[in-house]
């Protein structure tokens, strides 16, 4: 994880099924209106074929420190907690 006083980033790359929980309770903030997550599924075909199984794999340094780039805040937005997975 990598933090500031006014902005705090968890990252991770991890090779077990995400915990949601984890990652919200992370962010939640009582100065925060809204938080936002995106959870994807898998189709069960492809191009007429059947989808069995998805794999994933990552050089987890490099895709550690491009999510950590990707956890700051840009432009004006203002300082939160990100959590990046």
């Amino acid at each position: 994880m990598s933090c500031s006083s006014a902005h705090s980033v968890l990252v991770e790359v991890v090779p077990e099924p995400l915990q949601l929980t984890r990652y919200t309770d992370f962010v939640q903030s009582d100065s925060a209106g809204a938080i936002a997550t995106f959870t994807g599924v898998t189709r069960d075909n492809f191009q007429g074929k059947r989808v069995v199984k998805l794999e994933y794999e990552a050089y987890a340094p490099m895709a550690t420190k491009k999510l950590q780039v990707w956890g700051r805040p840009s432009g004006g937005a203002q300082p939160r907690n990100c959590a990046v997975t």
